[in-house]
C-alpha cells in the first residue's frame, strides 16, 4: 500500500464562510462586553438610588429641633462693629478646630449701600484672611465654614504652596498650602446676640 496525499484547498465560499463568522464571533464579544458594562452601571444606579431613598427616609424620621430649622443667617450682634468681632472670632475658632494656622485676618464692616449688588442685605462683614495648613484640613475648614450659621460666602479663595524651610518639610503626600480668603457676612439692625 502507498500512502496517498491528501490535501484540501479551501475555495472562496467556505474561505468567506470562515473570515464572516469570525467577525460575527468577534461583534458578539463586543456585545457581551457592552451588555456586562451596562449591568454593571444598572447595578450601580440602583445603589445609589436606595441609598438616596433611605437617606431621605432618614431625614423625614430624624425630629429637628425648631432652633435648629429656623437658625438666623445674618451674624448676631448689637453693632456692625461686634458683628466684625463676632465674624473674626468665628473665623478663629473654626481655624484653630481644624488645626490651621491663622497667619492674618481682617474684619470690616461695610455699610448697606443703595444699588449696590448686595442692596438690602443689611451691612456687610467682609473678612480678609490666610490660613496655612494641609489640604485635607483646608477642606474640612472651608465646609464648616460655609455650611454653619451665620451664613458666610467664600468671595474669593487663592491656595499656593505654603512657605516652609527645609528642615519643616512634613509629608510629601499631605503638603502645607496656604489659603488667602475674602469672606462675606452680614449683619441686621436688629439682629442682636442672644443675652
Amino acid at each position: 500500500m502507498t500512502p496517498r496525499n491528501v490535501s484540501i484547498t479551501l475555495g472562496r465560499p467556505l474561505g468567506a464562510t470562515l473570515l464572516l463568522g469570525a467577525l460575527l464571533l468577534g461583534a458578539l464579544a463586543a456585545v457581551g462586553a457592552s451588555w456586562a458594562d451596562l449591568s454593571a452601571a444598572g447595578e450601580e444606579r440602583d445603589a445609589k438610588a436606595d441609598l438616596l431613598e433611605r437617606g431621605v427616609a432618614a431625614s423625614r424620621r430624624a425630629q429637628v429641633a425648631p432652633a435648629a430649622r429656623l437658625a438666623d443667617p445674618f451674624v448676631a450682634a448689637d453693632s456692625a462693629t461686634l458683628a466684625a468681632a463676632a465674624v473674626d472670632s468665628n473665623l478663629r475658632a473654626l481655624a484653630a478646630a481644624a488645626g490651621l494656622s491663622l497667619l492674618s485676618n481682617r474684619a470690616d464692616a461695610k455699610p448697606d449701600e443703595p444699588g449696590g449688588a448686595d442692596a438690602g442685605l443689611g451691612t456687610r462683614i467682609e473678612d480678609q484672611a490666610v490660613v496655612e495648613g494641609p489640604n485635607d484640613a483646608l477642606q474640612a475648614f472651608l465646609v464648616r465654614l460655609e455650611g454653619g450659621t451665620p451664613t458666610v460666602l467664600v468671595d474669593g479663595l487663592a491656595i499656593e504652596p505654603a512657605e516652609v524651610d527645609q528642615a519643616a518639610l512634613g509629608d510629601p503626600q499631605s503638603p502645607r498650602l496656604r489659603m488667602s480668603l475674602t469672606l462675606g457676612a452680614f449683619w441686621r439692625p436688629g439682629a442682636a446676640a442672644p443675652k
